[in-house]
């Protein structure tokens, strides 16, 4: 519900619901997954020892709606939650409000994908994290030109 409750209707500028990480790990027995190099991702093993994995987060980032305005840029949040169950190597999915480039890059990657289902749970969320830092520096960039602009107006 934390995360949930950031997506509401707003009564006062303060946001306490910024963004947050849970999980929660249920142990059984154990595994050892190695993980390839696609992507650009080094090889590595992990050591799983879990009958069900649930994550849960928010992720809150900076869009560009219009060039030409006056102020070209909106905050965007989105909440993932993802029950991974490795004996049966099935996941279930929960994303409240992603993005349309986030909702095209997940079907490319679900209906091409030639990885092993962990790693492929993996990769979904590296996905949507690289998603949603894509236009930080663009946004640091710009509010740093506001902020210059501000400081030599006398």
């Amino acid at each position: 519900m934390d995360f949930v409750r950031g997506f509401g209707f707003k009564s006062s500028p303060k946001d306490e619901d910024f963004g947050g990480y849970h999980r929660q790990v249920h142990s059984q027995e154990q595994e050892h997954v190695r993980f390839g190099n696609e992507i650009a991702i080094p090889s590595f093993w992990i050591k799983i020892d879990t009958s069900f994995l649930d994550l849960c987060y928010n992720v809150r980032y900076p869009a560009q709606v219009n060039k030409g305005s006056e102020y070209p840029w909106v905050f965007r949040q989105l909440a993932i939650y993802q029950s991974y169950t490795p004996s049966t190597s099935s996941s279930q999915w929960i994303l409240l409000q992603p993005s349309v480039s986030i909702e095209e890059s997940l079907a490319r990657m679900l209906d091409h994908s030639r990885h092993d289902a962990l790693e492929r749970e993996l990769l979904i969320n590296v996905m949507i994290l690289e998603s949603t830092e894509a236009h930080w520096r663009a946004y640091i960039n710009y509010m740093e030109s506001e902020i210059n602009a501000l400081v030599r107006t006398p």
